[in-house]
């Protein structure tokens, strides 16, 4: 029974950052799907977007930070 609702807080919990996603702009979205759900390095990424790596790194920081502040004031 423990782990049944283990799991669905996982399930919850996961349905809140995919929805937290959507409310970023599309590149950010992109990059975190690339990086995170599809397992794609940030090289990879940066090379599909046509863009430095280190501009890569930033846009997921920024990305990340914005996701923090979605999931806290929900």
């Amino acid at each position: 029974e423990t782990e049944m609702i283990e799991s669905e807080e996982r399930m919850e919990q996961s349905a809140r950052v995919r929805e937290a996603i959507k409310q970023l702009n599309e590149r950010q979205q992109y990059i975190i799907r690339e990086v995170y759900f599809n397992g794609r390095t940030q090289a990879e990424v940066s090379r599909v977007l046509g863009i430095d790596k280190t501009s890569i790194s930033k846009a997921l920081a920024r990305a990340l930070a914005s996701l923090k502040k979605i999931l806290k004031k929900n």
